[in-house]
């Protein structure tokens, strides 16, 4: 067996290792503060600015707005539906044209249904077959 004894990383012995030193941490630099010289000249610089009817220039908005998806409706539960691609092109379609979202394209579309459903005479039930799945 090797008589030799282990190296203590950990025991102060009085010898640098050159590695775990390179890892000291370094003090951070003092942040560059303007000098009250340099403050004064920029308050000088805003004031003439101010007289002379300079404003600051502020982003300007966007010209073409678009709508996002987020609304505050009520409408919080998504309904998940099976469908040919077709459809929901449409659906789309119907939403963007009338600047509508799609929960308020499928109230009115439900709303449709429901006064063709109510009135049993219109010639809708005679081009759309409702007996089972198509």
């Amino acid at each position: 067996m090797d008589t030799k004894t282990l190296n203590d990383p950990f025991a102060d012995d009085g010898e640098g290792d050159a590695l775990a030193a390179s890892f000291a941490p370094v003090p951070k630099a003092d942040e560059a503060k303007p000098s009250p010289k340099q403050s004064s000249v920029v308050k000088a610089a805003d004031a003439v600015a101010e007289e002379q009817g300079f404003t600051t220039r502020r982003r300007s908005r966007k010209k073409n707005f678009k709508r996002s998806d987020n609304f505050r409706t009520g409408r919080n539960v998504a309904i998940t539906v099976k469908g040919r691609t077709e459809e929901k092109a449409t659906l789309e379609k119907l939403a963007s044209e009338r600047s509508w979202v799609n929960g308020q394209t499928l109230q009115y579309a439900l709303d449709a249904l429901q006064e063709k459903i109510n009135d049993p005479q219109d010639s809708f039930w005679e081009t759309h077959n409702f007996h089972g799945v198509d």
